[in-house]
């Protein structure tokens, strides 16, 4: 194996011999680590399954008469390595025992988008945080208010750490989020995941009004945030 990102990558998947090392390793992870039913093309460039966008491997798999191993590694080939996906790999029983656990917090790992409706991307672009409120809080009752608010919050922000976000406070930053906690829920979808979270009022971002009455006021205060380094 040569080292190497992408150059090194599409030299490997075009030697058969490492082809087939590759195939041998993934084969047996199908239906077990990797299910090819739940691996999404989310976004690719204009190359030869640029129309699959919003299809799974299985159905790639199935269309082309391949085992779904060799799907995965010829989209990547055709695509130069540059391909996103949504991955279906986890159950809701153990979602809701991770949110339950004191220490744990919420985030996304959502993505900059180009333009609206460009790709199938993950709904955790469009209503992560609502969701956790709507969902997960108001519906389901895994969390309460509070302490829903509090994993978004004060909760990260004391983590990495970022002491001047930490609370609603005199000196703090005013990032705040003013809700309707009765109605705020996210309306994305794996099916249609361009819709936007409803419920959000007023948002600031360091004092700015960024959203009022629920329409964006086309300021954009945000910057970098970098984290302060620890005392030693």
């Amino acid at each position: 194996m040569k080292p190497g990102r992408y150059p090194g990558l599409l030299e490997r998947l075009g030697d058969p011999e490492t082809r087939a090392r590759i195939l041998d390793d993934l084969r047996p992870r199908a239906g077990r680590t990797f299910l090819p039913e739940g691996v999404v093309i989310a976004m690719l460039g204009p190359r030869r399954y640029a129309d699959r966008v919003g299809d799974s491997i299985a159905d790639i798999a199935r269309d082309e008469a391949v085992e779904p191993a060799a799907a995965v590694l010829d989209v990547l080939a055709a695509h130069q390595g540059e391909v996103m996906i949504v991955n279906h790999a986890m159950a809701d029983a153990d979602v809701d025992t991770v949110l339950r656990y004191p220490g744990s917090v919420v985030a996304s790992d959502g993505w900059v988008l180009h333009a609206p409706g460009d790709g199938h991307p993950h709904p955790r672009n469009f209503g992560t945080f609502a969701r956790v409120i709507g969902h997960y809080g108001r519906e389901s009752g895994v969390l309460g208010l509070a302490d829903a608010v509090r994993k978004m919050t004060s909760l990260p922000a004391s983590r990495l750490p970022l002491p001047d976000r930490e609370t609603v406070a005199v000196g703090q930053v005013a990032d705040l989020a003013v809700l309707d906690p009765g109605t705020v829920t996210d309306l994305a979808t794996y099916a249609e995941p361009w819709q936007y979270a409803e419920g959000m009022r007023h948002v600031l971002v360091a004092g700015e009004i960024v959203l009022r009455d629920g329409e964006m006021t086309g300021a954009r205060p945000g910057r970098l945030l970098r984290r302060v380094p620890a005392e030693v």
